[in-house]
């Protein structure tokens, strides 16, 4: 059984400007314990449903097809900076996306209630478009590279926004392995 989310994917250009942000983080703070995340796994999660057999995820698929049916394309941008829970014992870095558009906003709330019918409730926290950049295994440790990151001018890069996809995600003992099973284009 895999666990399964919905996100999409960034521009090949959108991943290079991350990936060289991370960078110099990681020569910054090469003695902290940190997972960053690799080109592959750079995306934003719109959805995470967790664990799902065959037959629920082609309901998922189908919930997520009618969800982005009429979508059109559209740009984001990522910029600015974030910290998950806070800065007092930081455990993800992320960085923003601004949707000037409010089309990411409508595909969460399609999505919400396309799964609300096929069993998946709402989620209770309001929805915070960001990416990902990296897991901080010693939060204590990694206050200053947070405050760092928190201060830093990063971006904005934007990109077009052409495709939703449903992932599925494998646990392994080197990390998690992320899969498409369907990707839908917009417009």
């Amino acid at each position: 059984m895999d666990r399964i989310f919905i996100a999409i994917d960034i521009s090949g250009e959108a991943k290079q400007f991350v990936l060289e942000y991370s960078s110099t983080l990681r020569g910054q703070w090469p003695e902290l314990r940190i997972g960053w995340e690799p080109a592959e796994k750079l995306h934003i999660t719109l959805r995470f449903l967790g664990d799902a057999d065959q037959a629920k995820v082609a309901d998922i698929i189908r919930a997520a097809t009618d969800a982005v049916a009429y979508i059109p394309e559209f740009h984001v941008a990522i910029t600015g900076t974030g910290v998950f829970p806070g800065k007092r014992r930081p455990r993800v870095l992320w960085l923003g996306v601004e949707d000037k558009t409010g089309i990411l906003e409508e595909i969460k709330s399609n999505l919400d209630h396309a799964f609300e019918k096929i069993g998946y409730p709402r989620e209770g926290r309001p929805f915070r478009p960001h990416l990902t950049i990296a897991r901080l295994r010693q939060p204590e440790q990694s206050r200053k590279l947070a405050e760092f990151h928190l201060n830093s001018d990063v971006g904005p890069i934007g990109f077009v926004v052409s495709n939703v996809s449903v992932y599925s995600s494998r646990l392994e003992p080197a990390g998690s392995i992320h899969t498409i099973v369907k990707s839908f284009r917009l417009g």
